[in-house]
């Protein structure tokens, strides 16, 4: 039977989907008579950074010389994003925003200039930023992801090498001359801010704060300043936290394979969506998609495409990034991009219209996201951004793939497949992760996940809503001896996977915290009761 310690470590953080301005506001900032070019450094070079691929890619980013901070790289964010305590600690100016950001789905967003953010030796002035709450997610991940590297920036690159067996990122930058010119709508938007945020539907500038001498440091944090590299898998084992292996081989021999991408470009060039937009078939028919190294499934389809494609929905789960909302799995025949083909993979389905719906009223039909597994899949990926070439090289038959999500994809199959067969359990609970700047004063060394509601057995077993979940015991990764440790919980995202591939009637010990009192509660598995006609490919099997 699968392990809780074994299920997927990418399906349940969907984070930054798309950061998209209104079209309406960029058409508004092209009359701008002030916009100047970006500033052009002299020399081109190449600056190497550590990256640390956790479900995700993360770096370390320095604001207004501050730092460095954990940053999240994004190529499907289109602005670059602070969290509001880290703008907050450096004390920069905010201004009301005419639009929400648009992720999973919609969120409360102001706008800020930072003088300076910078990543490794690449850096940009001036920068127009978004600014949000990104604490609900720091539960699940176990620590702050302080802000987000967007298109803002990345499009500024020149070229981009990841080598993922290494854990670094070679950024390298445009000489004097070359590169793109500075978006007209994000100068029009900077200089308006400038004289007092005026905006049309912007309705003045934020609450003003004296900027500080010195941010306050976290006396948490090591003496350097930095956190620890954190983790995006919300189910691993010790010493990260539920996670891989580290051992798994790619599943079959790949050759090496590149795409094209190109921004969008509308009403004469006057919109410029600077997404990675590409072409990938999916189920035998051609469809644009665009390449997001924010979401960490393989393939996220709008609810309409995939309504298109009579893709059957399987069991569904949360979904937290920029908002919350609720996806569901399914299982593809195939997706090709280029030379790679993946039969029968599985994809989640997701209500997509707000950040898609403007892109199709302007004539971009796109159908949904690529995530970064396509990338994970081999060793290294160069991002040319003149040639807008995505180019991806394989492992030799030596090396081991340490990041290969192969192992995932299937367990997150066989669930939705299980679900469709009437196979699948569930838990009867639903929850929340523990914010991380709560864990202190719960008494939490690890986090948890706060019941919201309880029913059923679960409730008759002595479970309670308000009940700190900490842990499901002997659920966890096998120690050198073989013998299972405890499963850490922290979101109730990764309760569905799991349960999905256990069978009804199934009985686990959970661990939970009530107040000051530790306790333990067995609890009963149920069949997830999934209604519908499956595939017929897949029934009875």
């Amino acid at each position: 039977m699968m392990s809780f310690g074994r299920i997927t470590k990418g399906l349940f953080s969907l984070l930054a989907l798309a950061l998209l301005l209104t079209p309406a506001t960029l058409s508004r900032a092209q009359d701008n008579p002030d916009a100047r070019p970006e500033k052009k450094e002299a020399d081109a070079f190449t600056s190497t950074v550590k990256m640390r691929y956790e479900g995700l890619m993360f770096v370390d980013a320095t604001v207004n010389g501050k730092g460095p901070y954990n940053f999240l790289f994004d190529s499907g964010a289109s602005m670059t994003i602070l969290g509001e305590k880290l703008a907050e600690e450096l004390a920069i100016t905010l201004y009301d925003s005419p639009m929400p950001a648009q992720g999973v789905s919609t969120q409360e967003m102001k706008m800020a200039i930072a003088e300076n953010v910078k990543v490794g030796e690449f850096s940009r002035d001036d920068l127009l930023v978004g600014v949000m709450n990104l604490d609900h997610i720091s539960g699940e991940l176990g620590k702050h992801m302080h802000g987000i590297v967007g298109q803002n920036m990345i499009k500024y690159m020149k070229k981009i090498h990841i080598d993922f067996s290494t854990g670094e990122m070679s950024l390298t930058r445009y000489k004097k001359g070359e590169g793109p010119q500075m978006d007209l709508q994000e100068s029009m938007l900077k200089m308006m801010l400038k004289r007092g945020g005026k905006l049309p539907g912007m309705p003045g500038e934020g609450d003003k704060k004296e900027p500080r001498k010195d941010p306050k440091k976290d006396p948490k944090k090591e003496d350097d300043g930095k956190e620890e590299g954190f983790s995006i898998k919300p189910l691993s084992g010790e010493p990260a936290w539920l996670g891989d292996d580290k051992k798994t081989q790619t599943r079959s021999k790949l050759e090496a394979m590149q795409f094209k991408y190109d921004h969008f470009k509308a009403m004469g060039g006057l919109v410029d969506v600077a997404l990675w937009f590409m072409e990938a078939e999916v189920n035998g028919k051609k469809h644009t998609m665009f390449f997001d190294t924010g979401a960490s499934t393989l393939c996220v389809l709008d609810k309409a495409a995939a309504d298109a494609l009579r893709l059957t929905p399987s069991y569904s789960y949360p979904v937290k990034g920029v908002g919350e909302a609720e996806a569901s799995e399914s299982v593809l025949d195939s997706i090709k991009i280029s030379n790679l083909t993946i039969h029968e993979p599985s994809c989640s389905i997701m209500d997509l219209s707000g950040v898609l719906a403007q892109l199709k009223q302007l004539g971009n039909d796109c159908a949904g996201i690529i995530g970064i597994p396509v990338a994970t899949r081999y060793k290294t990926m160069t991002v040319d951004g003149e040639s807008k070439l995505v180019k991806l090289e394989p492992y030799a038959a030596d090396e081991t793939n340490e990041v290969d999500p192969a192992e995932q994809e299937e367990q997150q199959r066989k669930a939705a497949i299980r679900t469709w067969q009437g196979k699948a359990a569930k838990v009867e609970f639903k929850g929340e992760s523990i914010k991380l700047d709560d864990w202190e004063s719960l008494g939490l060394k690890d986090g948890g996940m706060k019941v919201t509601s309880v029913s059923g057995g679960a409730e008759k077993a002595g479970l309670k809503e308000g009940d700190i979940i900490t842990a499901i015991v002997g659920e966890g990764e096998p120690d050198e001896k073989g013998v299972k440790g405890d499963a850490k919980v922290r979101g109730f995202g990764q309760f569905v996977v799991w349960a999905c591939l256990q069978d009804p009637g199934s009985e686990f010990t959970l661990k939970i915290k009530r107040g000051k009192e530790e306790l333990s509660v067995k609890i009963k598995l149920v069949a997830y009761g999934w209604q519908g006609t499956a595939p017929e490919k897949y029934r009875g099997k």
